[in-house]
C-alpha cells in the first residue's frame, strides 16, 4: 500500500451490503502453521460461472462503545469478528439466535467481553451447542483474566445490591461467575498467525486466517476466503511501531477483494503519520512523568483497561526504565494487581507474539521481555489482590490496577465518558488509603507523599 492508496481509502465511506458475482480465483496462500485441507479449500472456491444471483456477503454492525463488531456472513457462513456488548440486542434485532452463529473471531481483549452475554442467552433459548471461538494465545489468556475480575466486582455489587433491591432482582444482573469465564473459554481455539481454520456453513467451507494487526500482544485482523472472495475484517489496529508487539501485516489485507474496517477500529486517515510514531516513545514520555512524580514523593495510580490489557507490557518496561533513570533511593517498586498480574505472570511464554529481536532473545535462552528482571529485583511485584501486597508494600509507588469502576467501557454498553479529574483522585486515594489500611496503623517509610 503506498501513500496514495491509504489517502483514498481514508476518502471513501463503505457501506456494502452484498458483492454481485465475481470471477472465481483460488484462495490464496497464507504459507503459515496449520494449511487448511485441500478438498476444503476446493470446496470453497467459485463455480465455473461465477457465483448464482444469491447475495454471497452481507456485513452488519454489531455492539456500541469503541469496541465494535461486524457480523460476517459469507456464502451462508454467520461468522461474529469480534462480540462486543450489545451483540445479542443486535442479533435479536436481525432476527437471528444465536444458535445461528457459526463461529466468533476474536481480535483483541475488548472485541470478547460480549462473550458472557451471548453465551447466557444461547444458555436461555436452549442452544446445545455453543459457537466455536477462535483467537490467539495471548488474547485468549487476557480476556479470560479480565472477564474474571468483571465477575468478582459484579458479584460484589450484587451482594450489595442484595439489601436494597432483593436477591432475585441483584441476580438478573449477573454477567457471568469466574467459573463461568473459565468453562466458557475451555473451548476456544486458540490460532496462529497464517493458520488457516476451516468453518463448515450451510452452503459450504470459509477458510478464517489471523493476521497480525499491531496492536498489543496477540492483537490481529481475520481473512475469510469462500468462493472465489477474499474478505478482511479487520479490528483494534496499530501502525505505530517500537513496542513488544510485532508490526502489522498488511500482506492480507492487499490481497482481499472486500476490507471491512469498523469505525474505530484503526484511522487509515492517519495512517502515513503514524508510520512515524514510535510506541515505545509514546510509552516511554507517560513513564517520565510518573518518574517525575515518584521522584517528588508521590505515588501514581494507573488504572488499566479495555484493549489496553495487551499493552501492559509495554508500560511496565517502560516505567522500569525510567524508574531506573532515578536516584537509588527513587526507584520504587511497581505493583501490578489483579487480571493484570495473571496476564504479565504468562507473558515469558508469549514470545512467538513478540517483535523479531525479542523472539531471537528467546530462542538463545533470554527473557524476551524486562518483567522477568525487574521481578527478580524486587522492582516488579505481582499480586492477585490488594490484600496480596501487604508484604511488599511501601511508599511512594507506582500501581497498575485493572479498571473496573463506573467510568469503564467493559461496565457499560453506552460509549465511555472522559472520566472527571475529581473521580480519578478519588479512585486513587481509595486505593492508597486500603493500602495503608493492610499495613497498619504506623506509618511506611516515605509515607505522607499524594497520589
Amino acid at each position: 500500500w503506498d501513500e496514495a492508496a491509504l489517502d483514498t481509502m481514508a476518502g471513501q465511506s463503505a457501506a456494502a451490503t452484498s458483492v454481485p458475482q465475481m470471477p472465481a480465483s483460488q484462495p490464496t496462500d497464507a504459507g503459515g502453521v496449520g494449511r487448511a485441507p485441500e478438498d476444503a479449500l476446493e470446496r470453497s472456491s467459485a463455480p465455473e460461472g461465477g457465483c448464482n444471483d444469491q447475495s454471497l456477503l452481507e456485513v452488519s454492525p454489531l455492539g456500541a462503545g469503541p469496541a465494535e463488531g461486524v457480523l460476517v456472513e459469507l456464502n451462508g457462513c454467520k461468522l461474529l469478528v469480534g462480540c462486543p456488548w450489545g451483540t445479542v440486542a443486535d442479533l435479536e434485532a436481525l432476527g437471528l439466535t444465536v444458535g445461528e452463529i457459526d463461529a466468533v473471531l476474536l481480535t483483541s481483549v475488548q472485541s470478547g467481553c460480549g462473550l458472557p452475554e451471548l453465551f447466557g442467552s444461547g444458555g436461555r433459548q436452549g442452544i446445545g451447542r455453543p459457537p466455536r471461538v477462535l483467537g490467539t494465545i495471548p488474547v485468549l489468556a487476557a480476556l479470560e483474566a479480565r472477564l474474571a475480575d468483571i465477575a468478582a466486582a459484579v458479584l460484589l455489587e450484587e451482594a450489595q445490591d442484595a439489601a436494597t433491591v432483593g436477591p432475585m432482582e441483584a441476580s438478573r444482573r449477573r454477567i457471568t461467575t469466574r467459573e463461568d469465564v473459565q468453562r466458557m473459554l475451555e473451548v476456544a481455539q486458540e490460532v496462529s498467525y497464517g493458520e488457516e481454520v476451516v468453518i463448515e456453513g450451510v452452503n459450504g467451507p470459509v477458510v478464517a486466517t489471523a493476521a497480525c494487526s499491531g496492536y498489543g500482544l496477540g492483537g490481529c485482523y481475520w481473512t475469510l476466503q469462500s468462493l472465489g472472495v477474499n474478505v478482511a475484517a479487520m479490528g483494534a489496529s496499530s501502525f505505530c511501531t517500537g513496542g513488544a508487539s510485532r508490526y502489522v501485516n498488511l500482506d492480507s489485507v492487499g490481497k482481499a477483494n472486500v476490507l471491512i474496517i469498523p469505525s474505530g477500529s484503526c484511522n487509515l486517515s492517519g495512517a502515513r503519520q503514524s508510520r512515524e510514531v514510535d510506541t515505545a516513545k509514546s510509552m516511554a514520555n507517560v513513564a517520565s512523568e510518573a518518574a517525575a512524580l515518584v521522584k517528588a514523593g508521590n505515588s501514581v495510580v494507573m488504572p488499566v483497561g479495555g484493549d489496553f490489557f495487551t499493552l501492559t507490557v509495554d508500560i511496565v518496561e517502560a516505567l522500569g526504565h525510567a524508574l531506573a533513570e532515578l536516584p537509588r533511593e527513587a526507584q520504587v517498586p511497581i505493583f501490578v494487581v489483579g487480571s493484570l498480574a495473571r496476564f504479565l505472570r504468562r507473558c515469558s511464554t508469549y514470545a512467538e507474539w513478540a517483535e523479531s529481536e525479542r523472539l531471537e532473545d528467546a530462542y538463545e535462552g533470554r527473557s524476551p521481555f524486562l518483567l522477568e528482571d525487574l521481578r527478580l529485583t524486587h522492582r516488579l511485584v505481582l499480586a492477585d489482590s490488594l490484600h496480596d501486597l501487604k508484604a511488599a508494600y511501601r511508599e511512594p509507588f507506582v500501581a497498575l490496577l485493572p479498571a473496573l469502576g463506573p467510568d469503564d467501557d467493559l461496565e457499560t454498553k453506552l460509549p465511555p465518558s472522559v472520566p472527571s479529574a475529581s473521580g480519578v483522585v478519588e479512585r486513587a486515594q481509595s486505593v492508597l488509603a486500603h493500602l495503608r489500611g493492610l499495613v497498619g496503623p504506623a506509618s511506611p517509610a516515605g509515607a505522607g507523599g499524594q497520589t
